[in-house]
């Protein structure tokens, strides 16, 4: 028995199989037998209606069919906040604590959990304190607590939020208000157990999206000498906080098989005994009494750190204690047909509700349908901004290739073009509750469509459910059309921020080209191209042409340096080998030429290495030929991607047309 039971040896089956049910064939079903090996965690998981939060993976019970729902693990408010809408942070002046967190050196008394596990427990096996040995240091940490409970009760959209608030307040005459707001209520007992009751919105996905819930969460704090909770005795609470402690437990097993400990942790035969059982129920309940029974201790939610407050010795008391708190709020907004069970006896929109929703949550439909545009909106607008990020970034690169020449010639730069700001353009928007207070004249309409609703065509969740679903398609709509115009002013600064780099780059070019006459250093490096490239062999006519940049390059195994102007690139080798073709030299116009990189070294310069150790190449080729004829290579010092970037710049002002940055191309590109 108990001797026994205590014998398992801890450890986790990988395979997550609790030995147990398949069925026999019989003839009637409650006399077939459930042999091992085929039952698993997840099955006593769905028998326990327990599931994992879409968002975050929180895990959670039903206690009732439709209306209540119960975290297994405590959430922090952060966490909270990305799961439901207008849900504020649990303030109180007793919300924080100092506490002694310790770091243990000791491996036998290493927790399992990474530091994004949702899921503690102690090491020390038979005890639920830390101790504190010779291997332990400590630090003080400042952590808010944790909830013992968060329970979430379902409510009906058309349910008025004062209604519900003063059902919340009149079921627990006993407690203290200590805050009243518009959905927010927090009250103490003299034990010190605090309930924060909030009316809030899932803004997860799936089936419980847009549910309206009340969510209670549990604190407690000691304010007096009492140390545990008075006993209230055996009654069907019982039930609820025991299926409770046997998820959380369930919810320890998960984890740790997860993580494949191989360490004590729970038995590898779940069961010692009785391997067979005489039906599947029968096995649940033994399964539970196990549960029940074998699990590890976990810290108490007071420490601010994630933890299972049904396994906490120290916390237990106070979880079962708190059920007579949701229970009394449940019976009450029962009694008053504010939950959404009561939808079949109380019609959807009918006395003692209004005939609309509640205007309490249609605020929160509203913010909530709005944090979506925005998110989309920031999405879409990050695309749109990546274009003038590269064109800034273009231009700061012209900038940083031309400011030696500018220095060179001492000829001052042109000014960069001033920012303007997203808020100097106009946005073309009136919004909707401008228009139509309060909430927009498409969900004004939708909300009339929903008062004229015929109870009897429809039943009244399916009508509740079709009221809903019109209220969030009026809001996507209205804000369709806000995100429309905010993107289209988006654009046009988009467009103007192309605009003025493709300018600034113009500029930065003309003026260097035009200090031939204002510059002597200019004229001189511009005369010395030219007779540089006419004592070689080069057929040139008298050019003003001034040099905008200059880098050495390697051509084939010579050394050699680039020169480039406005609109004419020359490479000139020096060394005993000749140059390409037979030349030294090599002038060409910019103009019909395209520039391609090679990051391959040439065959006879190639060695075992990881790392070459000579850059990339750049191929110039005739853009009028088949194929690009290759007229000249080299490899140059500068980068080769900034060098080919420049050159193709050039190239567009030489054009004195640069269609990947005029208005219809940008309009082109971000269309697209």
């Amino acid at each position: 028995d108990d001797d026994d039971d205590d014998d398992d040896d801890d450890e986790m089956p990988p395979d997550k199989t609790l030995n147990s049910v398949s069925l026999t064939n019989h003839s009637n079903p409650k006399d077939k037998q459930v042999s091992r090996h085929s039952y698993t965690l997840a099955d006593h998981s769905r028998h326990l209606r327990m599931e994992a939060e879409a968002r975050g993976g929180w895990y959670h019970i039903r206690v009732t069919p439709v209306d209540i729902r119960e975290y297994i693990v405590p959430i922090p408010d952060k966490e909270l906040q990305r799961i439901y809408a207008d849900l504020n942070p649990c303030e109180d002046d007793d919300s924080s604590i100092t506490f002694e967190a310790t770091t243990s050196t000791n491996n036998d008394t290493t927790d399992f959990s990474p530091q994004n596990d949702k899921v503690f427990h102690h090491q020390n096996s038979g005890s639920n304190q830390t101790h504190h040995t010779n291997n332990t240091k400590s630090s003080h940490a400042t952590l808010p607590p944790l909830p013992l409970r968060t329970v979430l009760i379902k409510l009906r959209p058309d349910a008025l939020m004062g209604s519900i608030i003063d059902t919340l307040v009149t079921s627990l005459p006993w407690l203290d208000v200590k805050q009243r707001n518009d959905g927010h209520v927090i009250m103490k007992d003299v034990f010190g157990i605090r309930l924060d009751c909030q009316i809030v919105t899932y803004k997860g996905s799936g089936t419980r999206f847009s549910d309206r819930v009340l969510l209670i969460r549990v604190y407690y704090k000691q304010e007096s000498d009492q140390l545990s909770p008075p006993e209230l005795g055996e009654d069907f609470s019982q039930k609820a906080n025991l299926k409770l402690k046997e998820a959380a437990a369930l919810v320890q097993r998960l984890e740790t098989s997860k993580r494949g400990a191989t360490e004590g942790i729970f038995s590898t035969n779940f069961f010692n005994k009785h391997p067979v059982f005489p039906n599947q129920r029968a096995m649940q309940k033994a399964i539970a009494e196990k549960l029940l029974k074998k699990y590890k201790p976990c810290p108490s939610a007071l420490e601010g750190e994630l933890t299972l407050p049904a396994l906490s010795d120290a916390d237990w008391p106070w979880v079962k204690y708190s059920w007579r708190y949701i229970t009394a709020v449940w019976e009450a907004l029962q009694d008053r047909f504010l939950t959404y069970s009561t939808l079949p006896i109380s019609p959807f929109g009918q006395t003692p509700n209004l005939s609309k929703i509640d205007a309490h949550y249609l605020a929160q439909l509203r913010a909530m349908c709005r944090e979506n545009m925005v998110i989309s909106l920031l999405k879409s607008a990050s695309e749109l901004e990546q274009y003038a990020r590269d064109a800034e970034y273009a231009c700061a690169s012209l900038i940083q290739i031309l400011k030696p020449c500018y220095e060179n010639y001492r000829i001052e730069p042109p000014p960069l073009p001033s920012p303007v700001p997203l808020t100097s353009y106009p946005l073309n928007f009136v919004p909707h509750e401008n228009r139509c207070p309060p909430w927009g004249q498409k969900v004004m309409e939708a909300l009339k469509s929903i008062s004229e609703f015929d109870s009897t065509v429809a039943t009244s969740a399916e009508n509740t459910k079709n009221a809903v679903e019109m209220v969030i398609s009026a809001f996507e709509r209205q804000n369709d059309e806000e995100q429309s115009a905010r993107l289209g002013r988006k654009n046009e600064q988009v467009m103007d921020r192309l605009a003025r780099m493709q300018a600034h780059k113009r500029v930065s070019v003309e003026t260097l080209q035009k200090s031939f006459d204002i510059s002597p250093r200019a004229k001189k490096a511009a005369l010395d191209f030219h007779s540089f490239a006419k004592k070689y062999g080069s057929n040139v006519e008298a050019s003003r042409e001034v040099p905008l940049f200059k880098c050495n390059i390697l051509v084939g195994s010579e050394m050699g340096a680039c020169f480039v102007t406005a609109s004419q690139i020359m490479c000139v080798s020096s060394g005993v080998l000749p140059f390409i073709r037979g030349n030294r030299i090599t002038l060409l116009d910019l103009d019909g030429l395209v520039f391609k990189i090679n990051d391959n070294p040439p065959p006879l310069l190639t060695i075992p290495s990881m790392l070459s150790p000579l850059p990339p190449s750049i191929s110039i080729c005739l853009a009028d030929r088949v194929g690009g004829q290759e007229v000249c290579a080299f490899r140059p010092t500068y980068g080769a991607a900034r060098l080919k970037n420049f050159l193709e710049i050039l190239q567009a002002a030489g054009r004195s047309e640069m269609n990947e940055y005029t208005d219809s191309g940008c309009r082109q590109q971000i269309a697209s």
